[in-house]
């Protein structure tokens, strides 16, 4: 056998017969705190909350609970659903508008700038996330990646559900030999189907059996052959799966319960928080027209109840006494990531796109860029405020040094019969995106080739490499001038578009003995 010489010797863990196992000693218990609102007043202005100082307990997580339903202010959603209504991708999280996080001594450690909470959450979840989650995301915060053919032909319908023709002889074929009125008895299967009741599934079927004109004693035998109609009857619209399939969890105006982790990083740090902790939270509530996909106005969205749920891990006496100790000489040292939603207005929109001074000086280390109507962005009933805009090249430069030897591009710009163009062949960016996050040779992320065409996006590192995703180290950032091109391809272009710059910047808060507060940048 023959070895390097620099190489360190080693054996295999397989070998380490009589290694035991590390048993975790210090921490106590670990338990939730439910915290109300100071106000029951929770669809007028900010929804406040003041989480106590715990004098043994240090803070591990913080969820959102909500519970709310879609209503139609013209008629009784219980009563009509209606296939025309959805929500938004990401909807827990978008559904404030403005989050702010104080500490006791009013230090804000949260952007403010209106939507912005909405977008940090998406992008963290889009990029951060991988497919394994996308289940749990989809039935905690109604999260499913909008999936789509073009931006222009996902907003051009506004009907999520379709009724499948194919099925109607096959219901004809069932009805009784006495149904008269086949058209008729046609539509009111149909009204059944659209409204089945899969919490009552026998009474249901029950009823659409008594529909087609059969009666006891032959119901239950009906019953098998109408099953097979359960799920074929009303399709989901292709134009968007996930805006359909969330559609179907609010649509007939029932309550929801929707559940997500308060995105601020302090309380993403693997470290917990020390005791005696007193922290301000004030969430409010977004427009309706940003968090609805309808064609109609007359909809909103309704909180019926909202509360935190606050982790909390407990130590032992011994160790929460040497933290405290500790604290005294030294503050607590947390290494986070200030997400930062930058926007920048296309004030001549033309074929090529060219805007200076991106950052405004310090280079982050990692950013992600996108385009968007500045009218999504804001919120309108009928667009997508997480459907972009493509384009076909892009080329970024640092001190006036491109940052690609040759631009990203596209491989072509397709002409749709229904006048649209669809931009294909997006496979640099798409390894772009992969490679900045790290994942180009192992994982992934949910935006993918499936979903792209919708969730366009850039995604540059700038002086940060695979190590920082892998080890989590912090990289230099420097002080540059910084400026971009885009070229869009086609020579008419959107009007009002918006550059939204997703910047993750490196930040160190440090907390002290008094609890104070300290933010270095």
């Amino acid at each position: 056998m023959t070895k390097f010489i620099k190489s360190r010797e080693a054996f295999s863990s397989s070998l380490s017969l009589w290694s035991d196992r590390p048993t975790q000693v210090a921490v106590q218990e670990v338990y939730d705190l439910k915290v109300w609102p100071v106000t029951n007043i929770l669809n007028e202005g900010p929804i406040n909350f003041v989480i106590p100082p715990q004098p043994k307990g240090m803070l591990d997580d913080i969820h959102i609970i909500t519970k709310f339903r879609v209503e139609n202010a013209e008629s009784d959603l219980k009563q009509s659903p209606s296939k025309d209504i959805s929500v938004i991708n990401n909807f827990a999280n978008s559904l404030w508008g403005n989050v702010d996080v104080q500490f006791d001594d009013r230090v804000d450690i949260m952007q403010s700038m209106r939507n912005s909470y909405p977008y940090m959450s998406f992008f963290n979840h889009a990029l951060n996330s991988d497919s394994e989650k996308e289940d749990y995301l989809f039935y905690n915060e109604l999260f499913k990646m909008d999936n789509g053919r073009t931006k222009v032909l996902e907003e051009k319908s506004r009907t999520f559900w379709y009724w499948n023709t194919d099925l109607e002889a096959e219901i004809k074929a069932m009805m009784d030999s006495d149904v008269t009125d086949a058209d008729g008895t046609l539509n009111r299967v149909k009204k059944l189907l659209w409204e089945f009741d899969h919490r009552d599934y026998e009474k249901s079927l029950t009823g659409i059996s008594i529909a087609l004109g059969f009666s006891d004693p032959g119901l239950a035998l009906k019953n098998e052959t109408v099953r097979t109609l359960i799920g074929r009857g009303w399709l989901p619209s292709t134009s968007n799966l996930a805006a359909s399939y969330r559609s179907e969890r609010i649509n007939r105006g029932q309550s929801v319960t929707v559940d997500s982790k308060l995105q601020c990083p302090i309380f993403n740090s693997s470290k917990t928080l020390p005791t005696n902790m007193k922290i301000r939270i004030s969430l409010t509530k977004n427009n309706d027209s940003f968090l609805l996909l309808t064609e109609e106005d007359n909809f909103r969205v309704v909180i019926e109840d909202c509360y935190l749920n606050v982790t909390y891990v407990r130590p032992q006496e011994a160790f929460l006494n040497q933290i405290d100790l500790r604290m005294k000489d030294e503050p607590i040292p947390y290494f986070v990531e200030r997400a930062e939603i930058i926007i920048k207005p296309i004030t001549s929109p033309g074929q090529i796109i060219r805007l200076t001074e991106v950052f405004h000086g310090k280079i982050p280390p990692y950013a992600f860029f996108c385009l968007q109507n500045s009218k999504d962005f804001e919120g309108s009933f009928r667009s997508n405020p997480y459907a972009f805009i493509p384009f076909k090249k892009f080329q970024f430069y640092i001190n006036g040094k491109p940052y690609f030897n040759d631009p990203l591009d596209l491989e072509a710009i397709n002409d749709l019969a229904s006048g649209g163009k669809e931009y294909v062949g997006f496979g640099q960016y798409l390894r772009q995106l992969y490679k900045t996050l790290g994942k180009d040779l192992k994982g992934d992320c949910l935006v993918n080739s499936k979903n792209f065409n919708l969730n366009f996006m850039v995604g540059m590192s700038f002086g940060a490499d695979k190590s920082s995703v892998m080890e989590n180290h912090l990289n230099i950032q420097e002080e540059a001038s910084s400026y971009l091109e885009i070229d869009m391809g086609i020579k008419e272009v959107p009007q009002d578009m918006v550059l939204v710059i997703y910047a993750l910047y490196d930040r160190l808060i440090k907390i002290g003995g008094d609890r104070r507060i300290e933010i270095i940048e």
